[in-house]
């Protein structure tokens, strides 16, 4: 299904801490082994947008980052500037991005606070309370970036049903790019309130977990209840090694990303369009245009692709 861009237009003196975001997650991408872009993903309400010149978002904010070492906590502030926002059911698919950042070889954080309430949702125990905030762990070492949520989870939820996001991560029609091809690992944790600078943690805020079934590369969950949901996911990644016997083995933990989403349980989601791949029948060839094969799982390419869908869309991709 199509996304639309939304043309960007200048907003001036207002800040983006003022919007109530619902989801989002930070990623991390390197250009070189001391050269890294920062994109910031989020989620917000469509109808909760009162600019009055009808424009959504202001075209930049800034996140914390700081050198995560067991003396202190010293944060460093990124701008970030907004790139586009995309229609997703009756949100906004927002995404802001960095300039180029130089980092040592070292293990980072990079956090975003919102100032404003996260949005009602109902297995909060205090709702009203409740900050939205986001983090990401990230190790800077050659040829390392993170996973990016390229299309957005679902939102919308049917109750009493089994309910699926899948696959996960794959990188010609996954939610989640996969860098590297790295091993990523994807649990739920809870809704996260704001950084601790003092421990250099993260807070989960006291909630009802949503129980949801997750394996390495889908996510499955029947809620019981109309009713709007929050959570966080928590997502690792760890480096393939290959082993003596020539076996792939888990290495370091490259990268920790904590992301929060909003999931709206109603009586039914026939007729909701899904903001999400369904070009599951593609043909693959290489980048002279020869024919490699039909329907090939991600993990057998490397280099550079261009797949051919069953609905005529085309798409160059790296792997």
């Amino acid at each position: 299904m199509k996304k639309l861009l939304v043309l960007l237009g200048i907003v001036i003196g207002f800040n983006v801490n003022a919007w109530r975001y619902e989801g989002g997650i930070i990623t991390v991408t390197q250009i070189n082994n001391n050269a890294v872009v920062v994109k910031m993903n989020l989620l917000h309400h469509a109808a909760d947008i009162h600019h009055p010149h009808n424009i959504p978002y202001p075209l930049s904010t800034t996140i914390k980052y700081h050198k995560v070492d067991s003396t202190s906590i010293s944060l460093s502030t990124l701008v970030m500037h907004l790139d586009t926002f995309v229609n997703h059911q009756d949100y906004h698919y927002v995404t802001y991005t960095s300039n180029v950042l130089t980092l040592d070889s070292a293990l980072y954080r990079f956090i975003w606070h919102n100032l404003h309430q996260y949005g009602y949702i109902d297995n909060a125990t205090d709702p009203a309370s409740i900050r939205f905030s986001i983090s990401t762990d990230y190790l800077n070492t050659p040829g390392n970036s993170l996973p990016e949520l390229k299309t957005p989870f679902g939102v919308n939820m049917q109750v009493n049903s089994l309910n699926t996001i899948n696959p996960l991560f794959n990188s010609i029609n996954g939610f989640f790019t996969t860098p590297n091809n790295n091993h990523i690992y994807i649990k739920e944790t809870g809704i996260y309130n704001c950084y601790n600078t003092t421990t250099g943690t993260m807070n989960i805020y006291p909630s009802t977990p949503l129980n949801m079934y997750i394996t390495p590369n889908s996510i499955s969950w029947i809620p019981l209840l109309t009713q709007k949901y929050g959570t966080g996911f928590e997502i690792t990644s760890i480096k393939n090694v290959l082993s003596k016997n020539g076996q792939i083995q888990n290495g370091d933990t490259l990268g920790i990303q904590r992301m929060q989403w909003t999931f709206n349980v109603v009586s039914s989601t026939i007729g909701i369009k899904e903001n999400q791949l369904d070009d599951l029948s593609y043909k693959v060839y290489d980048w002279n245009g020869r024919y490699i094969g039909e329907n090939i799982n991600w993990y057998e390419l490397k280099g550079l692709y261009v797949i051919r869908y069953s609905n005529g869309k085309i798409q160059k991709i790296k792997i």
